[in-house]
Formats: C-alpha cells, structure tokens, sequence
C-alpha cells in the first residue's frame, strides 16, 4: 500500500475525451510481453515479493503478469451489471481531486469517507500515489487493474486490516 510515483513526469497526452481519465494508464507505459518475458517477469517479481513481501511494485508486477483470466473474469462480471458497465464506459477514477470534490473532510465521524480519508492520512497514503499498470496491454483489462489498486485501500477500511504484512496477506485472501 506504499505510494509510488509516476515514472515520467512528462506523460503523453490521453486521446481518452473522458474529462476524468484514470491516470496513469498511458499507453506509452505498457510492456507487451513475449511468453518468455512474462515468465521471466513473473519468476522475477514471485521471488522478489517472497523476500520483501514489503516491495508492492513487485507484487503489482506479479499480479499483472499472472492475473489476466482474474482480470477478464472480474470485466465480465463488471460489464454484466449496470454499475460496473457504467464505469467501464466512463473510466473514472480514484484520484485525490475526485476524493476532494466528494468533501470527504466535511464527512461525519463514523461514516465510511470518513474512516477511508482517516486511514490515508494516518498511513501517509496518496490516492495518486498507485503503481501505473504496466504489463496489461488491453486497454480494458488494464482500467480494471487500475481500479481495483485504487479501491484496494477501501478493503482495508472495510475489513479494519492495518498496511503491515499480514493485514495485507489476509486482505489478498479477502479480495
């Protein structure tokens, strides 16, 4: 649940006319893999994340290396509800000016804005601050990633897990 900055501070332009694009899924950013690469990377991030389950770029790099049949399967189950077909129409993001505009620090004690703005502050955590998806070349698939890394710390506020370790190894098998 650390923050990761943005790899380019020059992103291209988004041919998206959404006006709240999900950022960083700029299509200059993806990696299309060769079968060889993917299991090289996925070996590569497994290990990694194994050593220093710390290290979330690797464990975001294992599950977008690992987890299209998840992605697709989470897409078919958002397209085939009205909610979730309207986000995948529109796109929208989890972003610290859409957290903003919601006037979560005018929310009640108590109330669930309140509890997820509490625990971003006490963590240090920034809505922007989530590893671009990278390996996901669907430009579909890889809006589902990314919305699922923006609404992961929801899980957190929802199961009352802390940002260690374990609360993330028992968030993993609650999502």
């Amino acid at each position: 649940s650390s923050p990761h900055p943005s790899p380019s501070p020059h992103p291209s332009p988004n041919p998206n006319p959404n006006p709240n694009p999900t950022p960083n899924l700029n299509p200059n950013l993806v990696y299309p893999l060769s079968p060889a690469q993917r299991l090289f990377l996925t070996g590569y991030a497994a290990v990694g994340a194994f050593l220093d389950p710390r290290r979330d770029d690797l464990v975001a790099m294992l599950g977008e290396t690992t987890g299209e049949v998840a992605l697709r399967g989470l897409r078919d189950r958002m397209a085939a509800d009205e909610v979730g077909a309207a986000l995948l129409a529109e796109r929208p993001s989890i972003t610290a000016a859409s957290i903003e505009a919601a006037g979560l620090h005018g929310m009640p004690e108590g109330s669930f804005g309140r509890a997820y703005l509490d625990f971003m502050e006490k963590h240090g955590f920034d809505a922007d601050g989530r590893a671009p998806v990278r390996f996901v070349a669907d430009p579909e698939l890889a809006f589902v990633m990314q919305r699922y890394r923006q609404g992961h710390d929801f899980w957190h506020v929802l199961a009352a897990l802390p940002p260690s370790v374990l609360g993330e190894v028992a968030l993993k098998w609650f999502e």
